[in-house]
């Protein structure tokens, strides 16, 4: 479920849809929360869809490191990639923001995290010094720096009003209070990349 003050908006003609925040959401906002809605479907369900079925979910699914493929049911469907984002998908199954976020910007972030199938160039951002592609490898690659912006982000979520956190299962709660109590260490990054 995306954070219920967020908004599904024409972001320009080229690129469609895209999410805003209705509200200032500081770095730590837990800004999408997997939840009961959202489907999870095996490589032999997606292949045995109808083919307009099929070809039109695919932009819409990202792939789980079980190599199965995930449709949210709700616009956490329409968050569009950056290179330079400023929300992050986690192992914990939750979303957050790794920078703070103003009221009207777009919410954002890397497909690099998201075990594509086919790399992919971005139709507008001109991307990073060293990145112009989308790539499957892309977490393997980049997981030490992903893994930092995880820390620092989940660091800052401490304190902060959470309209998500009753929709995390409590084994993923813990975690995190374990962390923030100095107990534990957070999962990395590469533990999303696709083991099969």
């Amino acid at each position: 479920m995306m954070h219920p003050d967020t908004q599904i908006v024409r972001v320009s003609e080229l690129v469609g849809t895209g999410v805003i925040a209705r509200v200032a959401m500081p770095k730590g906002t837990l800004v999408w929360v997997r939840d009961p809605l959202d489907r999870t479907l095996s490589p032999a369900e997606v292949k045995a869809l109808p083919q307009p079925v099929h070809d039109f979910s695919m932009t819409y699914m990202y792939r789980n490191c079980d190599g199965d493929f995930v449709l949210l049911w709700d616009h956490g469907k329409y968050v569009n990639h950056s290179f330079h984002p400023n929300c992050m998908p986690t192992p914990y199954g939750f979303d957050i923001a790794i920078s703070d976020i103003a009221v009207g910007e777009e919410l954002t972030e890397d497909y690099g995290l998201l075990n594509i199938i086919e790399d992919f160039e971005p139709l507008v951002e001109g991307g990073a010094k060293d990145r112009k592609v989308v790539r499957g490898d892309d977490l393997r690659r980049h997981a030490q720096t992903w893994d930092l912006h995880l820390l620092d982000s989940v660091r800052a979520a401490k304190g902060l009003a959470q309209p998500l956190w009753s929709l995390l299962p409590k084994g993923v709660a813990h975690e995190i209070q374990e962390f923030w109590a100095e107990r534990d260490t957070l999962r990395s990054v590469a533990s999303m990349l696709l083991r099969n």
